[in-house]
């Protein structure tokens, strides 16, 4: 569906009116579609505080939901180093709960069993040899697959000055899912850098957060396109969110949902919500933050001529925090966008432009006031008060 939203943060909410659009709510029928007229509200965009992982305070609009749902530097390739340093018979590296064993004898790749036999430079690349044989294997197991490559084979070191006895593992899979746990066990001859397939992006500040909602919303107060592309390119401006994308694997993010956000739904992100623990290296995306809340619904009954609550309590029904009223396409909508009230409010129109803001407010006497002192607002010729978007983030007008 079309998407219309407030494109003026001067403006609160239940001023714009649109009453061009059918069916008028007042005036519909059974048989009409839902009512079309509506108030156009603002964007909620509560500034987010985070400490430690956790939500200092409760937040409500765009802020809260990124926070809420996208993925840390989700078109990175996690990777790690480790290093063979006096590799012993039978010491293992365990890959995302997969099991490699060193063997003082020869290799069994099927078994994840890698030889160990020539010191460890040739450990190093038996043992690569035995993980890339296993990927299939492994994306079996834990769903991702991994390449590894040794110090020698690409003729530099690797990590912390490692050569030739050095492993570098990177995940096939971007983002989240290709960080996968390292572990070491009977013995030291396995040397780890990391406790897991690092990227360089796996958290994110308040301050990122807040600034990519703020770039969204000027994209809307300046009629911009919001799709994918341009969302992203908002995204990876931000310092240290160059790898983001609200199009990864692992982001719960829905290019509708920052839409309807926009066009001034709720999103609520509950107080301590914890979103990345600091022995964490996965921020959590699966939403705890909501657009609607448990309430309560009452049945009615007709009573003696009255309207009467059947059902004191009712069944629980979950309800919008801040609910916007649903476009229907067509016809009539592409009228008013391109002609009627819409046009004119996004300022598109030929011969009308936006209303004047504040005409009132020339610090002289108005009625029904008795005495304005002093300029409270300058009057204001706007460019645009609202922007309409098509559910794929492209402006309509």
């Amino acid at each position: 569906m079309p998407y219309i939203c407030l494109a003026n943060a001067q403006i609160p909410d239940g001023i714009v009116q649109i009453l061009d659009l059918y069916p008028n709510e007042s005036l519909r029928t059974s048989q009409d579609p839902p009512g079309q007229t509506r108030y156009v509200n603002r964007v909620q965009n509560d500034t987010l505080l985070m400490g430690s992982g956790f939500l200092q305070r409760e937040a409500k609009g765009l802020a809260a939901y990124l926070a809420d749902r996208l993925e840390p530097g989700g078109l990175e390739y996690a990777s790690a180093v480790i290093d063979m340093v006096t590799v012993a018979d039978n010491n293992e590296l365990i890959i995302g709960g997969v099991t490699f064993t060193a063997n003082n004898g020869a290799a069994d790749y099927p078994n994840q069993i890698f030889s160990i036999l020539g010191g460890d430079d040739a450990a190093a690349a038996d043992l690569a040899d035995c993980i890339n044989a296993n990927a299939a294997y492994l994306l079996a197991q834990v769903g991702v697959e991994l390449y590894a490559v040794t110090g020698a084979s690409i003729g530099s070191s690797l990590g912390a000055s490692v050569g030739a006895s050095g492993v570098e593992i990177t995940a096939q899979t971007p983002g989240q899912a290709g960080a996968l746990s390292l572990e070491v066990s009977l013995g030291a001859g396995i040397v780890l850098y990391a406790d897991h397939l690092e990227r360089d992006t796996e958290t994110f500040t308040s301050a990122q957060l807040n600034a990519v909602a703020t770039g969204i919303i000027s994209r809307m107060d300046n009629g911009l396109g919001l799709q994918v592309a341009d969302i992203n390119t908002v995204v990876q401006v931000v310092p240290g969110m160059s790898t983001t994308s609200i199009a990864s694997l692992g982001t719960g993010i829905v290019l509708t949902d920052i839409l309807s956000i926009l066009a001034g739904r709720g999103y609520v992100l509950p107080i301590n919500t914890n979103k990345h623990a600091d022995a964490s290296y996965i921020w959590n995306t699966t939403a705890d933050g909501s657009f609607t809340d448990n309430g309560i619904r009452n049945d009615t009954q007709m009573l003696a001529g009255e309207l009467r609550p059947l059902t004191i309590g009712g069944d629980s029904d979950p309800r919008e925090h801040k609910a916007i009223r649903y476009t229907v396409d067509g016809g009539n909508f592409n009228l008013v966008a391109g002609a009627g009230s819409l046009s004119v409010l996004a300022g598109i129109n030929p011969i009308t432009a936006p209303p004047v803001l504040w005409p009132d407010s020339d610090g002289s006497p108005h009625l029904p006031w008795a005495f304005q002192p002093v300029q409270t607002f300058t009057e204001t010729q706007p460019d645009r008060l609202v922007t309409v978007y098509y559910d794929n983030g492209e402006v309509l007008s």
